[in-house]
């Protein structure tokens, strides 16, 4: 494990102390969830390691929706850690985000960070995390943010497969079928394939 690994740990555990709440680290994963009865707020350190010991720290944040859960294991896919997200840089592009002037991303050095680091990156993570959650609190506010390419969130056609989990935990198959014609050829084949997968279960 390199240093930078180790300090990614380290973060975490500092963190889930900070944000309370029944938040849990999740070591092997780097990520910080607190779980609900049907989703969870989900929180992943990234950030890149190439000039360590100066490494750059910023942050995912997702919610992972228990219904969206049951589709993936019917279908054999690959489970998410959240089906709608968004990176930390991403803020400044955040249409209306009240704390659209947060710190969002950090360079630090790993053999001397700051002792009030982890407050302060639990500040950003409230800051912009809290009205990212209140936002998409449910199936169908995600499922239509993801439809129309919300600023606030990964969407549009590159996220086609995500939108298809969602209608079909919502059973409104029709709504993805509809949205799938402005697809590309590519992309139209292979969501076929997989609502052909998804009709025989």
């Amino acid at each position: 494990m390199s240093e930078a690994e180790k300090f990614q740990k380290y973060l975490g555990t500092q963190l889930v102390d900070h944000l309370g709440e029944g938040y849990i680290f999740l070591r092997s994963k780097l990520e910080l969830r607190q779980k609900g009865k049907e989703s969870s707020n989900v929180i992943v350190l990234a950030g890149s390691n190439k000039y360590s010991p100066d490494v750059s720290v910023s942050f995912y944040v997702g919610r992972h929706f228990e219904e969206i859960k049951k589709v993936e294991k019917a279908l054999g896919l690959e489970p998410m850690p959240y089906h709608i997200q968004q990176y930390s840089p991403n803020l400044q592009n955040m249409i209306n985000h009240p704390n659209i002037g947060a710190r969002h991303t950090w360079r630090i050095n790993i053999n001397n960070p700051p002792e009030s680091f982890p407050e302060e990156m639990c500040t950003a993570i409230r800051q912009i995390s809290e009205p990212f959650f209140e936002r998409f609190d449910t199936l169908e506010s995600s499922r239509d943010a993801l439809a129309i390419n919300d600023s606030w969130c990964f969407g549009g056609p590159a996220f086609w497969r995500s939108l298809l989990l969602f209608d079909a935990a919502l059973d409104d198959i029709h709504h993805f079928s509809k949205w799938a014609t402005h697809l590309n050829s590519v992309e139209r084949e292979q969501a076929e394939l997989l609502l052909a997968r998804y009709k025989e279960i």
